[in-house]
């Protein structure tokens, strides 16, 4: 049986593979145990090392704060007019001001501000029942404190910060205990020293939180040994204490915890703070030994987690190692066939890419192309080897459009379409509509580019013709409007004829009745006047000016109507405006004159034609709002249009005047007002009542998006 099983290959797999697991558990325990005390020391005083540069970036910020807010009250408005001009009222403000900003700050025990003598002129403490700051009215003179001594040396406008000690008033240290630091910022004035700003801050609750770690026993003490914090309290502030207390008691490697910035030994670490306080104070750090005991209970918990999977793995593993190496046998015969049939598949692929006519190119995440088709190499002029692995700029010549979006859809995962110009390698510049697809899963972009450029040709052709059309339909309009002054000037200049002949007739009979003379000048000048404006309002509405401006639909109907009033007088045509509210929209005013005034002419023509109309001749223009639209309805009652030609009322060139018609004053003013205007204009024939009666007539309906 046992014959059996050490020449059955299943069974030799299986029974190796547990050899060589129980070599590797023995081997792992062995090196482990040799490091373990070592290394587990070293990463305890290491993470005491991270613990003591926290508490270090703690105390830095505090310091910082202390700084910016001395800073702050110095660059302070209230605080510079009253060093600038001392005066009893200002010196009031700043008490306030400082009381307001100790009310903010709780833990300040005080905020003071001492005059060049060191006299206090401001002094805010904290009530200690209560916690609340007040103003001291009895101030005392300081000048003879370390701290207003050494200021008057000290660099002009900078914080210095005093020793970590305990708080004295009238030369007594204050019972029960209370440690205490000071932020101190000199004052000058003309350059000279001219008094102190100073902040006594409370530090019993920040050191109590300072010192509490769990893991670890800390000791603060100060550059000469002086124990600041201690894990024994009874050895905290051992300056202080009746017999002082000093660490050259309890370390015999305490000169060199001064020495070095950072000093480490078996049993602790030590660090002196970067931090700007005057006794320059220094961290040591302890692992508490439970800590330790904790740490090798638990490394021998791991040890049996270890033995335990490693054990399981092996019994699992052996299982399938068996069915593995059946399976690899198969699964490579399996893979050949696939990379057959893959590489099929990349040959249809390729062909797909390369026989259609829009160019396809892939770009990696630094714009390099990896891939580019036959139609990119063709539209381009470039060869495929001078394409591949270049920078896409080679194409777009740094276009800033094109690497902002790339850099969207690389990011976001977005598709964009936008049009981008390119150039070949003649330097030619080629039209391209290009989409950009970030490939999924991987750091590549789509580039997919269709050549437009005979588009855009056809395009500008387009554009050309619609500007041709619009100054047909001008120089149309021109003839229009110079029939309108002859018509608009007739009467004025009958009244300049008539004044100038009564005039002529005073002076031949020697009448010089100064009266006359002046009312007949006046006559004649403000006549003038009235031509001269009518010039203006036609020359404004001929101007090439395109301003795109928010306007008034009514002012601009009552403008058209005043450039023809004179036709519309002349036919006789009743003009009724109806206006429920008007609106402004966006646009150039004078383009929306011009379809207004192709309407009205249109009107007019109608009602010349039909010289049988035998009752009132109706223009009836309805001005209203609807939702986001302004709408204009132009509404006659000359008879409407005929049903068989109502739908080619818009088309290019279409007429029903034989002889003066060009059949593009309409069909410009749907270009203008659906292109210029993004509105819409439609026509049909409409019955309407006025004055008890019903007529029919064209109704011509204009809406216009409002204007922001």
């Amino acid at each position: 049986m046992i014959k059996n099983f050490l020449f059955d290959k299943n069974h030799q797999s299986k029974f190796i593979l547990f050899l060589y697991s129980i070599v590797i558990i023995a081997t792992f325990i062995f090196i482990d145990r040799i490091f373990f005390s070592i290394n587990m020391k070293n990463a305890i005083l290491n993470r005491g090392l991270e613990q003591i540069t926290e508490r270090e970036k703690v105390l830095k910020s505090f310091i910082k704060k202390a700084e910016l807010t001395l800073e702050s009250i110095r660059d302070n408005e209230v605080f510079n007019k009253y060093v600038n001009n001392p005066n009893q009222k200002d010196l009031l403000y700043l008490e306030k001001q400082l009381l307001l900003i100790s009310q903010i700050n709780t833990d300040f025990m005080q905020l003071r501000y001492l005059d060049k003598n060191g006299m206090e002129l401001v002094r805010i403490d904290r009530d200690k029942e209560f916690e609340k700051p007040y103003i001291v009215n009895k101030l005392q003179n300081k000048s003879n404190r370390y701290y207003f001594n050494d200021s008057i040396n000290k660099e002009a406008n900078k914080v210095w910060f005093s020793p970590l000690d305990l708080n004295i008033e009238n030369g007594k240290v204050q019972k029960p205990y209370n440690p205490t630091i000071r932020a101190i910022l000199p004052i000058n004035k003309n350059d000279k020293f001219d008094g102190i700003l100073i902040i006594n801050y409370f530090m019993n609750d920040f050191l109590n939180k300072f010192i509490d770690i769990t893991l670890y026993k800390m000791i603060l003490v100060d550059i000469d040994g002086n124990t600041l914090l201690h894990y024994d309290n009874d050895k905290s502030l051992g300056l202080f204490k009746k017999e002082k207390y000093n660490i050259l008691n309890e370390y015999t490697d305490s000169k060199n915890i001064f020495k070095t910035d950072i000093f480490k030994t078996d049993n602790f670490i030590s660090k002196k703070l970067d931090i700007p306080i005057a006794n320059k104070p220094i961290i040591i750090l302890e692992p508490k030994d439970d800590y330790l005991e904790k740490e090798i209970k638990s490394h021998y918990i791991q040890y049996g987690y270890v033995v335990f999977i490693i054990l399981i793995l092996t019994f699992v593993a052996s299982y399938f190692v068996s069915k593995i190496l059946g399976n690899t046998l198969r699964e490579l015969d399996t893979t050949k066939k696939l990379n057959k049939k893959l590489e099929s598949l990349q040959n249809r692929l390729s062909s797909i890419l390369n026989t259609t006519h829009d160019i396809i190119i892939v770009l990696n995440n630094k714009k390099e192309i990896e891939f580019v088709n036959h139609e990119g190499v063709q539209t381009t002029l470039y060869k495929e080897d001078e394409l591949l692995n270049k920078s896409i700029d080679l194409l777009i010549k740094g276009n800033k459009e094109f690497i902002e979006i790339f850099e969207q859809v690389l990011n976001n995962n977005e598709k964009s379409i936008f049009e981008i110009s390119c150039f070949n390698k003649d330097g030619k510049k080629i039209a391209l509509l290009i989409s950009l697809i970030k490939i999924k899963d991987k750091d590549n972009v789509l580039f997919i580019g269709r050549n437009i450029t005979e588009l855009k040709k056809k395009e500008i052709e387009l554009l050309e013709k619609d500007e041709i059309l619009l100054q047909q339909s001008k120089i149309a309009t021109m003839g229009e409007m110079l029939e309108n002054i002859a018509h608009q000037w007739r009467q004025p200049l009958s009244i300049i004829s008539t004044s100038a002949s009564g005039l002529q007739l005073n002076l031949e009979m020697k009448n010089f009745d100064e009266k006359i003379l002046d009312e007949g000048l006046d006559n004649i000048i403000h006549t003038t006047n009235y031509l001269s404006q009518t010039i203006e309002d036609f020359r404004n509405f001929f101007s090439n000016k395109k301003l795109v401006e928010l306007f008034d639909v009514s002012s601009v109907i009552d403008k058209t109507l005043y450039l023809m009033t004179s036709r519309f007088t002349s036919s006789e045509i009743n003009i009724q405006i109806n206006k429920e509210k008007s609106s402004n929209v966006k646009g150039v005013k004078n383009e929306l004159i011009q379809c207004l005034m192709n309407v009205f002419s249109n009107t007019r023509d109608e009602f010349e034609k039909k010289v049988s109309i035998n009752h009132i001749k109706l223009l009836v223009i309805n001005i209203y709002n609807d939702k986001d639209n302004v709408i204009i309805e132009i509404l006659d009652n000359a008879g409407g249009i005929p049903d068989n030609i109502i739908s080619k009322v818009f088309d290019a060139y279409f007429t029903t005047k034989e002889k003066s018609g060009t059949g593009i004053g309409l069909f410009m003013t749907k270009k203008i007002i659906e292109k210029s205007f993004n509105g819409k204009i439609e026509v049909k024939n409409k019955e309407f009542d006025y004055a008890n009666k019903t007529y029919i007539g064209a109704s011509f309906r204009i809406m216009i998006p409002m204007g922001e």
